[in-house]
C-alpha cells in the first residue's frame, strides 16, 4: 500500500533536528546518527500512539492451522527488522565510541561483547516479562517415564499445549493444573496410564519439563504454544527477534546495564534514567495490539484468542477441515485459523504494523505535521543523551512533550470507535485468560 504523507523528506528533517541541536554542520552529531535518532522517534510514537494501521494478507495451507504474522504476510508489516548491528551502532553513538559495528576501535571503557551481551539479557528479558512473542513447536513423546516430559533449551513459559494422538490423530487439549488439583481431582493418575492425557502442570516440576497427567500409554506429539528466548547476537546483523518498534525498550535497558558497572563507565544518573525507560516501554508493551480484524476470501470473520477457540469450540483442531470462519491470536504474532485450512484461502488482516521508517534521503516521514513536532523533539532529546548533565536533563520537556502527543491519539481513538476495548483487546486476551502472571488486584 502506498505511504501517504509527502511533506517532510528525510534529509530535511535531519537537517531540522540538526538545527534544533545547534549543530548545522553536524559537527558533533554527523548525519547518519540524526537519521538514527529520527527513526527511533518515530517507532517510540508508534509504539507508545498505537497510530499507524495498514492492510497485509497471508494465504493459508491445507491442514496448517498455525501462522506466524513476522513471517507470512505478504508485504511484511510485522516482520523483525531491528537487528543486532544496527542497536550496536546505535549505543556505539550515544557512549561517543566510534560507530565501528562489530569491530571496536573505541576506549577501554567498553568492549563490543559488553554490549552485544548487555543487549540479549535484556532482549530475553523483554520476552519474559511481555510474552508478546508465541512460538509454536512439536515434540514427539513415547511412553515418558512417570509422565514428565522434557522441553527444548530456551523454553522460558509453556503458554498453551496440546496433545496429537498418534493412534488416532486427534488433538486433545490439555489444559494447566497444579499437583494440588491433580491430587485431589484426578486420584489415581499415578497408579495407571491412560490412552490419553488430560491436563499439564509445571508447578513442581523440574526447569524444562512438563508432567502429564494421567500418564500416557500411547505415544503420541505434543503442540506446544511457548515463549523462548531469542537467538544469540554476534553483531552480525542477527534480528532481534521482537516487534521492531519496542526494541527502543531494549537499547535502554543494555545501556543501563552498561552504566551500572564499576569502573570509568559508571555513570548512576543516567543509568537510572534508562531504567526508567526499561520500565515504561515494559509496561506499554504489554498493552499493544496487533490484528484488528480479519477477512478470509475478502469476508469478515470473528477475531479472537486461542483461549476463546479452546473453550467455545472444543475440539476445534480436530473438525473437518474448511474454509475458515474465525481467526485467533496468541500474542501479537500467531494466528490460528478455524476451521483449519483444507487448502488456499487468502486471508486479509487489518493491523497496527512496524512504523515505516525512512531510509534513502528522498524517503518522506511518514506523520502528519500537526505530530511533527513533538517527534522531532523526542529526537533531540535523544540525541542530547551523549551529552548527559545540565545540557540533556534540558530536553526533559521534549521527552514529556512526545509522550503526552501519545496520549492525545490514544485519546482520539477512543473518541472515535465505540468499541474500542473490543477492537483492540484481541492480542491480549490470550494472557487475561491463560494467565502468565498473578493478575493485579
Amino acid at each position: 500500500m502506498a505511504l501517504s504523507y509527502s511533506w517532510l523528506r528525510f534529509d530535511a528533517a535531519r537537517n531540522e533536528l540538526a538545527a534544533r541541536l545547534s549543530d548545522p554542520n553536524k559537527t558533533f552529531w554527523v548525519d547518519a546518527e540524526l537519521g538514527i535518532y529520527i527513526v527511533e522517534a518515530l517507532r517510540t510514537w508508534n509504539s507508545l500512539a498505537q497510530f499507524y494501521k495498514d492492510r497485509d494478507s497471508f494465504v493459508t495451507a491445507a491442514n496448517t492451522q498455525f501462522y506466524d504474522l513476522t513471517s507470512v504476510l505478504a508485504l511484511g508489516l510485522r516482520a523483525y527488522n531491528v537487528t543486532d548491528l544496527q542497536l550496536l551502532t546505535e549505543i556505539e553513538y550515544q557512549l561517543i565510541e566510534p560507530p565501528s559495528g562489530a569491530t571496536w576501535t573505541g576506549s577501554e571503557m567498553f568492549t563490543v561483547q559488553d554490549i552485544l551481551t548487555a543487549l540479549q539479557r535484556r532482549r530475553d528479558q523483554f520476552l519474559n516479562e511481555t510474552g508478546t512473542v508465541i512460538t509454536r513447536s512439536t515434540q514427539g513423546v513415547s511412553a515418558p517415564t512417570e509422565g514428565r516430559v522434557s522441553l527444548g533449551q530456551g523454553i522460558v513459559d509453556v503458554r498453551r499445549v496440546a496433545w496429537l494422538d498418534t493412534p488416532s490423530s486427534a488433538y486433545s487439549t490439555l489444559w494447566r493444573e497444579d499437583v494440588f488439583a491433580l491430587n485431589s481431582f484426578l486420584a489415581g493418575w499415578k497408579a495407571t496410564t491412560k490412552p490419553l492425557p488430560k491436563v499439564y502442570s509445571i508447578s513442581d516440576d523440574p526447569p524444562l519439563q512438563i508432567q502429564l497427567a494421567p500418564i500416557p500409554s500411547d505415544a503420541g506429539t505434543l503442540e506446544l504454544l511457548t515463549v523462548k528466548t531469542g537467538a544469540t547476537l554476534d553483531g552480525s546483523g542477527i534480528p532481534m527477534g521482537i516487534p521492531d518498534d519496542w526494541c527502543w525498550t531494549v537499547k535502554y535497558g543494555a545501556l543501563a546495564d552498561l552504566l551500572r558497572k564499576d569502573g570509568p563507565a559508571r555513570d548512576p544518573a543516567r543509568a537510572a534514567y534508562c531504567e526508567q525507560r526499561w520500565a515504561q516501554g515494559i509496561a506499554a508493551a504489554k498493552l499493544p495490539i496487533s490484528v484488528i480484524d480479519t477477512y478470509v476470501q475478502d469476508q469478515p470473520v470473528q477475531t479472537e484468542s486461542v483461549f476463546d477457540l479452546d473453550v467455545y469450540r472444543a475440539n476445534w483442531e480436530n473438525a473437518t477441515p474448511a474454509q475458515p470462519t474465525l481467526a485467533a491470536l496468541a500474542g501479537l504474532n500467531l494466528v490460528a485459523m478455524s476451521p483449519v485450512p483444507n487448502g488456499v484461502y487468502t486471508v486479509t488482516v487489518d493491523l497496527l504494523r512496524n512504523m515505516p521508517v525512512p531510509t534513502a534521503d528522498g524517503d518522506f516521514i511518514q506523520v502528519g505535521a500537526e505530530m511533527w513536532d513533538g517527534i522531532v523533539a523526542y529526537a533531540e532529546h535523544l540525541a542530547a543523551w551523549k551529552m548527559a548533565g545540565a545540557e540533556f536533563e534540558a530536553t526533559m520537556p521534549d521527552l514529556e512533550q512526545m509522550i503526552k502527543l501519545a496520549m492525545t491519539q490514544n485519546e482520539r481513538l477512543r473518541a472515535n470507535e465505540a468499541f474500542l476495548t473490543q477492537l483492540s483487546d484481541r492480542s491480549e486476551r490470550e494472557e487475561k485468560n491463560r494467565h502468565r502472571l498473578t493478575p493485579a488486584k
